[in-house]
């Protein structure tokens, strides 16, 4: 009790020091912050500016002032100008604004500066995107009027712009880099544990657990999916890709596959319904490839059948609520109770998302999706590492009953029922061409032991004797205890003379003796096929029984 008392003083006395130093630590911390009159160490920003106020747009000969940003305006023409007079410049700044499927055409007065388009011709379609575009402004364009010509090419926005800013390309990236924080953050996250799961599910894989391991694979590919449309679907591309096209086809690809991955994962914690989830999956593959096959042909851009994703998301979602709670109700299943919550908190989320798409599709359109997202897995997380590690509670305890059943408790040896199973896999391969020694060993004078000292005492030399033939023959066979005084000792190497081993058993046995208020003695006899004569397993054991018998009648009365 006083050496118990003491660690606990001990710990409390540690924690008590962590709690002190903490305090000092913070303390000290916040007392410099608000207090210290040092110069800012950080680089000087140079920050982009509000360009807004002052942009016009003409209709029917008509000036109109555009009050404030975002601003869309859907009329009868194919193009919506806005102009502007070119402020004073001291160097090349940038005209910048967020765009969304628009085709852009920029002038400085009459001299085309800039244009965002992509060519009739271009194999690769003409997807224009949501990126920002920067219109380079040189010193020379001042006082000229600049006017953007905005041509909209999707049927689901209209005209418009979100915001215009004017800086150098140097504070713009740090936009960037600072609006896309939280989100990177979030990606890299996301990124690092899918390929964690990732790796889960190859070393379950190779060792081909009876698990359903399956679900770590389905949860990281729906993770990185996931990640890829957000990191798409971002301003981030525009910091590594120069091709916006590419950037656009990955993020609705990634949009349209996210379901796949988790309806797999619904079908493994469902007992029903697995060939409606695997229909669904095959729905949504011919969406992809009816997609990109109508895109690839111009009959229609990828932001116009929007639509149909979302409508198919909603129909599944519906569908795997009914399944879940009808799973719930009839097996009580708490992973299907746990998958149920998180995908109401997913779906919820999503649904928001899609309206704020529908009401303001100018702003972050993943942003609640994350949300969810981050809910939705960490319940997946805990349900799937709650389920692995059940399994291997129950396959160690598997594998324990399994030791306890072919194991000798009293000397840890393998008993007879491990001996038989492998006699009988002998008996049917045959030993012709195999070298097999056996060697049979029975302790002498036990039950003389037994009868005067006692079973503790017989029950000690049991333990003795094991730990001598395991010592001696452990590096070249297999110990079985097969009765109450009788071991066997396989060995299958060739050139294996168990004469050697002997002497080694005996020293251990002589150690045995000096501590021992009981004396061990073991007698011994063994067989050997050389792997060329026409022995089988049961006449192996019959001379290695019978020269064990001549050892013990040729010793006896010599043992006491």
């Amino acid at each position: 009790m006083p050496l118990i008392e003491s660690r606990h003083l001990q710990k409390l006395i540690r924690n008590i020091l962590w709690i002190c130093a903490s305090l000092f630590f913070l303390g000290i911390l916040g007392t410099v912050f608000f207090t210290s009159d040092l110069p800012d160490i950080r680089p000087p920003e140079e920050e982009d500016t509000s360009f807004t106020e002052g942009w016009y747009y003409m209709e029917e000969d008509e000036k109109h002032t555009i009050a404030s940003f975002p601003f869309s305006l859907s009329f009868g023409g194919d193009e919506l100008i806005l102009y502007h007079k070119i402020p004073p410049l001291t160097d090349i700044k940038y005209l910048s604004f967020k765009n969304q499927f628009q085709e852009i055409k920029a002038y400085a007065g009459d001299l085309c500066i800039y244009e965002y388009k992509t060519s009739s011709a271009s194999p690769a379609g003409k997807l224009l995107g949501n990126f920002r575009c920067y219109i380079p402004l040189s010193p020379e364009y001042e006082g000229q009027t600049i006017s953007l010509h905005l041509k909209n090419t999707v049927s689901i926005t209209v005209n418009g712009l979100q915001n215009i800013e004017l800086g150098s390309s140097d504070a713009f990236i740090l936009d960037i880099i600072s609006n896309n924080f939280s989100l990177a953050v979030c990606l890299i996250f996301m990124f690092l544990t899918a390929l964690l799961l990732y790796l889960v599910y190859l070393v379950q894989d190779v060792k081909k657990l009876s698990y359903d391991y399956k679900s770590f694979l389905h949860i990281g590919s729906f993770l990185l999916l996931s990640a890829l449309w957000m990191w798409s679907d971002s301003e981030l591309p525009q910091l590594l890709c120069s091709n916006a096209t590419m950037v656009c086809l990955i993020s609705f690809f990634s949009f349209m596959a996210l379901p796949i991955p988790l309806l797999s994962f619904v079908r493994s914690a469902c007992r029903q319904g697995k060939t409606l989830l695997t229909g669904m999956q095959c729905v949504l593959l011919v969406n992809i490839i009816v997609q990109f096959l109508l895109y690839s042909m111009e009959l229609f851009d990828f932001p116009s059948m929007l639509p149909v994703t979302h409508l198919l998301l909603l129909l599944y979602i519906g569908i795997i609520i009914v399944l879940l709670i009808r799973e719930v109700r009839l097996h009580a299943s708490f992973e299907a109770k746990g998958i149920l919550a998180a995908i109401l908190l997913l779906i919820l989320c999503s649904i928001a998302a899609m309206v704020q798409f529908y009401l303001h599709p100018n702003t972050d359109n993943s942003r609640f999706f994350r949300y969810g997202l981050v809910m939705f897995i960490g319940i997946l997380l805990f349900l799937s590492g709650k389920n692995l590690i059940r399994f291997l509670e129950e396959r160690t305890q598997a594998k324990l009953y399994q030791q306890l059943a072919y194991t000798d408790i009293m000397t840890q040896t393998p008993n007879r029922i491990a001996f038989d199973e492998c006699i009988d896999k002998l008996r049917q391969s045959g030993i012709s061409g195999m070298p097999l020694t056996v060697v049979m060993l029975d302790l002498n004078n036990l039950k003389e032991t037994n009868d005067t000292y006692g079973h503790k005492a017989g029950d000690e030399l049991l333990k003795g004797a094991a730990g001598s033939i395991k010592n001696a023959f452990q590096e070249v066979g297999t110990t079985y205890r097969i009765g109450g005084d009788e071991f066997v000792v396989l060995i299958k190497k060739g050139n294996i003379s168990p004469e050697p081993l002997f002497q080694v058993m005996d020293l251990e046995i002589a150690q045995f003796n000096t501590k021992s208020r009981y004396s061990l003695s073991i007698a011994r006899g063994y067989a050997h096929n050389a792997g060329d004569s026409d022995k089988d397993i049961d006449s192996l054991l019959s001379a290695a029984d019978q020269n064990m018998y001549r050892n013990k009648a040729a010793t006896k009365g010599t043992c006491r």
